[in-house]
Parts: structure tokens; C-alpha cells; sequence
């Protein structure tokens, strides 16, 4: 196949829906050779912070020299994003040969894969492919029975910020939840755990020590000198004195804290990690969507904010940066999510709200989404996407936030930047 035919048969797979399990993923990778057992991996679970929290390892890994793999999903601007090997994305090229390699495994097995479980089966024969060092993989959904469980053994399993999300799924609790996220752990790896609910942190203690595995929790008290200056963020964190970081929002002092003990940890393992790699590293981390500043004229920011959890660090961070300045949201979710729960926390915080309908057959309706959003709001306008956007540029007293689903402000995103082309130009 070429990268068109490729990414075609990706997308087929993707629209006939999803299986929670493990059988088919197992079968697929056997079919090519069990290439998660060619590679020291790194594998992160969690509800919100997987995506930052890899990217500041991964930023690390590489400054020290490393060759670093990393999966992550869903996309944000491109497929090609969710493979990179020291920050590169997958070639067009490599992307359609690994995939044809995968689709030949497929085929001679008795399941019928889901798209997830190729693009996992993708990262792990390309991470082996490109003969990686280490390889961070992150779990799509829960972890116990999500598709990169495959995997026999970890270097480090990482759990980032636990709470409510796929409830239908994986529970409702955060402790129900934990015990879904713990089902990564293996006995031959070591745990480092952001701070969790009380409740999850009881799941993540008795899971480990029952495994016989050390589990480090990270402590929110012990992140000391929060500063914040033109779009640049510093802190201290126990040994670790004025870390700068590029990722805004308040939440990410709590995602880089996280990966500098994960990376105390790997030191303590014997990897050769010198201060000064730690530094930049952590300084040139990005990800992408995540209070991104897309645009500073207007000020324009997109945020995958899909829980109520999400949300709440989504209004911290806004809070924190522009608590004075008058606001336009964006706003376009899935119709699975907690829609309301999301509109509670963010709504009130507006002066003005677009509502729109996010793109696939999860998106929610943008006059149902509106009609919660008055509850809390009543400055509410359902709106296309396009269009809102427009407004925002043409009103740049406004601090601006598209929120949502990840696929909504990719979107979002490519309207944004041909306005900003047309006003360069």
C-alpha cells in the first residue's frame, strides 16, 4: 500500500468502532513477531497528562542521548504525529510501509482488528524497526484491557492524574478507575504516580505491593516558586531548582514534576542523565493542544479539555494568566462525554460562547450542547466553526479558548492559522 491507501485502511478500521481487550492485539503482534518484546518501554496511563507527561520525558531521553520512540494518540494536526522517534513524526513513507507489514499480520489472523489496536501494532514494529532505546507508550483508554497492555514488561510504568472519565467503561469511581489503570503494572517494573484521590492512591499502593513493585508518588506540596512570565513557566521541585518549561497551565507544574521523578527514577536505574540534559529538556518540551498558545494577536488558546477534570484545569490556568481579560470559548465536545459537568466549571467564565457541533459521528450537536451551556451562561450562540473563529479575530480585546474534543480544535486550529495568514499578508 502507499501512505494514501494506508491511511484509508487505518480510517475503515477506525469507523467500524472499537473492542476493549486484549485477544486480537495479542494475536496481531505474535503474527509479527512480539515486537513489544524487542524494546525497554516506558508505559503511561491515566486520565489527564499522559500526552505531557511523555512529551517532557521523551524531550529529556533525547537531550541525553537516547533514541527515544514515542505513541501517543489520538491526533491533533496530522496521523503521522502519534509515531515519533526523537520528536520526528513517521515518514509518509515508513507510515505506509509499516502498515502494509501490519495489514499482512492482519489478515492471517481469526480477528478483525480495531483501529487503535493497528496504530499500536504500527508503533511498536516501527519503534523496533528504528532500533529505539526506549519506547513511551500511552494507553488509550484505561489501561487493563487497552491494546498496549500488550506489552510483557516495562522499564517504568507511570500513572498520571486519575479521575471520572469512560465511566460507562471503566467505572464510576476514581477508585474503580485506578484499579483499571493499574492493569499496566508488572512485576518486574517500578511505579511513579502522580498525587490521586485518596481512594485511587489506596487501589495504586495495594496493587503494587502486592505485585512487589516500589511506587513513588509525587507530592503537589513539594512543587514550590511557581512563577509564570512571557509565555514561559518556572519551578522547583525537591533536588530540582528554577525548571523552565514552555508548556503553560497551571496543571503542567503538576506533568513536569511527574516526569522529573520519573527521571530520577531511570538515573537511579542507571541511565546516564546529566543535569544539564534534564534542564533543556524539560525547557524544549511541546505538545500540542494543550493550552496552547496558537495565536498572541488575539490571544488565542486551544485546549483538549474533555472532562470535567480537564475543565477545572483549563479555569485554573485561565485564572492564572487572564483572569482579568473579557473571554470567548469555543466550545464543541462528543456526545459521550460530560458535557455538563465541563459547561459547569468553563461557562461561567465567558462573556461570550460559540457553540459548534465537533466533526465524526461522537460530536455532539452544537444546539443541544447550547441549550446546556445557557444553563450556566446565558451569552450563548450556536455558531459553525468557521465563523467563530472570524469573530475572535475581529474582536481582539477577547482572550479567546477553543475547547473539547482534540479532533474539534485541530480544526479549530486550521481556521485559526488562515486568519492569521490573512492578516500577515
Amino acid at each position: 500500500m502507499d501512505y494514501i491507501q494506508s491511511l484509508d485502511y487505518l480510517n475503515n478500521c477506525y469507523k467500524k468502532g472499537s473492542i476493549y481487550g486484549l485477544d486480537t492485539i495479542r494475536a496481531l503482534t505474535a503474527a509479527l513477531g512480539d515486537p513489544q518484546n524487542c524494546c525497554k518501554i516506558i508505559h503511561i496511563a491515566g486520565t489527564n497528562g499522559k500526552g505531557s507527561v511523555g512529551s517532557f520525558l521523551a524531550s529529556v531521553l533525547k537531550e541525553a542521548g537516547y533514541k527515544v520512540g514515542r505513541f501517543t494518540s489520538p491526533a491533533v494536526y496530522c496521523r503521522e504525529e502519534c509515531f515519533t522517534v526523537n520528536g520526528e513524526n513517521i515518514s509518509r513513507k515508513s507510515f505506509a510501509s509499516v502498515m502494509t507489514e501490519v495489514r499482512a499480520a492482519a489478515d492471517k489472523i481469526p480477528f478483525e482488528p480495531t483501529g487503535f489496536e493497528l496504530e499500536t501494532a504500527l508503533a511498536l514494529c516501527y519503534f523496533n524497526m528504528e532500533q529505539c532505546d526506549v519506547s513511551i507508550i500511552e494507553c488509550g483508554l484505561g489501561g487493563k484491557n487497552d491494546a498496549t497492555n500488550v506489552t510483557d514488561s516495562a522499564l517504568l510504568t507511570v500513572l498520571t492524574s486519575i479521575s471520572l472519565d469512560h465511566t460507562a467503561l471503566l467505572g464510576s469511581t476514581t477508585a474503580d478507575i485506578a484499579v483499571q489503570k493499574c492493569g499496566i503494572i508488572k512485576r518486574d517494573t517500578q511505579v511513579v504516580s502522580a498525587e490521586q484521590p485518596k481512594d485511587a492512591e489506596r487501589v495504586i499502593y495495594e496493587c503494587c505491593k502486592g505485585l512487589g513493585v516500589k511506587c513513588s508518588f509525587i507530592k503537589k506540596a513539594d512543587i514550590k516558586n511557581k512563577k509564570c512570565f512571557n509565555y514561559l513557566q518556572s519551578f522547583d521541585y525537591e533536588n530540582f531548582k528554577d525548571v523552565k518549561i514552555h508548556m503553560l497551565g497551571d496543571f503542567q507544574f503538576d506533568n513536569a514534576a511527574l516526569a522529573l521523578k520519573c527521571i530520577d527514577v531511570l538515573v537511579k536505574s542507571g541511565f546516564d542523565i546529566s543535569s544539564g540534559s534534564i534542564y533543556r529538556g524539560m525547557l524544549s518540551a511541546r505538545w500540542s493542544g494543550r493550552f496552547e498558545v496558537i495565536s498572541k494577536d488575539p490571544v488565542f488558546i486551544l485546549d483538549g479539555a474533555h472532562n470535567p477534570d480537564a475543565a477545572l484545569r483549563l479555569k485554573n490556568s485561565l485564572d492564572m494568566y487572564f483572569k482579568d481579560e473579557k473571554k470567548i470559548f469555543i466550545i464543541g465536545v462528543f456526545a459521550d462525554k460530560d458535557y455538563d459537568g465541563i459547561l459547569k466549571i468553563t461557562a461561567p467564565l465567558a462573556d461570550i460562547i460559540f457553540t459548534v457541533t465537533a466533526p465524526g459521528t461522537r460530536g455532539l450537536d452544537a444546539d443541544k450542547l447550547s441549550q446546556t451551556a445557557i444553563k450556566y451562561n446565558p451569552r450563548v450562540t450556536v455558531s459553525d466553526l468557521r465563523h467563530a473563529v472570524k469573530y475572535c479575530f475581529e474582536h481582539r480585546e477577547y482572550v479567546a479558548a477553543a475547547f473539547g474534543s482534540l479532533s474539534f480544535i485541530s480544526e479549530a486550529a486550521y481556521y485559526i492559522n488562515q486568519f492569521k495568514e490573512l492578516n500577515n499578508g
